[in-house]
């Protein structure tokens, strides 16, 4: 691609054409000027345009020979010829992968590709210039052109190597580079396989709204040990028709990251829930000192919740929960509680209380 630039670097006119190896692209810049030939983006050279700058871009690097800049005219009068400066070589400058850190589900693959920038910063691929390609583990991952293979739960870090053109003094040389990603292999998903229910019995004078369960994440699959693996929560609101004073109850509460295999974890109500091979444990509780349904004068309300885990940036999957929250009492029974759905749903119920009066709230998911 020919680029010139004119008024002062502001504005530019491209030409793209596709030159054999020994052949040449003639151009009169007169002719196109006079005759207001548009270039592939719609823009005319003004009708005044006396002088310029000029670079060329090979747009298939690697695939033959490289460009020359010959004789160049950039002028209104018709013929006239003027040699060019030393020609100005748009090689890239710090080859890099993209994406710039690898999340891959287990047994999948995942797209890699090499990137840099050229002397105008725009954005080019480069992978077809690196014949090398590796990981540092192939037990955690497998690297090869253009892609890498969740081989195993880990860390590992991919890399690429080859030569690259880079500008020397004008014209374009080739130069070793060698890029490197870390790569995190993933689960694959998740599923919910088991809840226990918090009571506000254990709570209560304290709190008199709440409270809800923990659930217990398995993540899939089961045959490879992810003890270690960082999961991140995500939640958004789908819908709450509960009083503004309750808060965002789809709001990520602590950090929002999950360690599996940690432990013992001890939920609001003091249960003890053991470190677990492949789990970890998300609390969802709502607890209060006052009794909101009846502070706020409403008999009941709800919240649903759209909750996401990731490793890293990777998704695993989603499921929701659903707060409800009804009007109960103390002395009512604690088999308000249930659940209900399979793996990628479940239900609790506990007691909100005002004296002997108060509600009860279960999110189910």
């Amino acid at each position: 691609m020919l680029t010139l630039h004119y008024d002062n670097g502001e504005r530019k006119y491209e030409l793209q054409q596709t030159i054999a190896p020994g052949d040449q692209m003639w151009l009169n810049l007169a002719d196109l000027i006079h005759r207001r030939v548009a270039d592939h983006k719609g823009r005319m050279l003004p009708a005044d345009l006396a002088s310029g700058t000029y670079d060329l871009r090979d747009l298939n690097p690697g695939k033959g020979g490289n460009l020359v800049g010959s004789e160049l005219a950039l002028d209104t009068t018709l013929g006239q010829q003027a040699r060019p400066n030393i020609l100005r070589c748009c090689g890239v400058d710090q080859p890099y992968f993209v994406p710039d850190i690898d999340e891959i589900l287990f047994l999948q693959n995942s797209p890699l590709d090499v990137q840099a920038l050229d002397c105008t910063g725009t954005p080019v691929e480069l992978s077809f210039d690196f014949n090398n390609w590796w990981s540092g583990d192939n037990s955690v991952a497998q690297v090869t052109y253009k892609n890498a293979y969740g081989a195993g739960p880990g860390l590992t870090t991919g890399y690429a190597s080859g030569e690259v053109e880079v500008g020397n003094a004008g014209y374009c040389t080739l130069e070793p580079v060698q890029v490197q990603v870390p790569i995190v292999v993933c689960p694959s998903s998740f599923s919910i396989t088991a809840t226990t229910q918090e009571s506000l019995s254990k709570v209560f004078p304290a709190d008199k709204t709440g409270l809800g369960a923990t659930a217990t994440i398995t993540v899939a699959p089961t045959t490879s040990n992810w003890n270690g693996t960082t999961v991140y929560e995500s939640l958004s609101t789908t819908s709450n028709s509960c009083p503004s004073g309750f808060g965002n109850l789809c709001a990520v509460t602590g950090s929002g990251q999950f360690t599996v295999g940690a432990g013992p974890f001890e939920t609001v109500d003091g249960q003890i829930l053991p470190p677990t091979q492949n789990v970890f444990y998300d609390e969802h509780v709502v607890y209060s000192g006052t009794s909101l349904l009846n502070y706020y004068n409403v008999n009941s309300c709800q919240a649903v919740c759209q909750q996401t885990y990731s490793c890293v940036q990777r998704s695993m999957g989603t499921d929701t929960i659903t707060y409800s929250f009804t009007k109960g009492t103390i002395s009512g029974t604690l088999s308000l509680w249930s659940t209900q759905g399979s793996n990628e749903n479940r239900r609790w119920q506990s007691l909100e209380h005002l004296g002997s009066r108060g509600s009860s709230a279960w999110p189910s998911a």
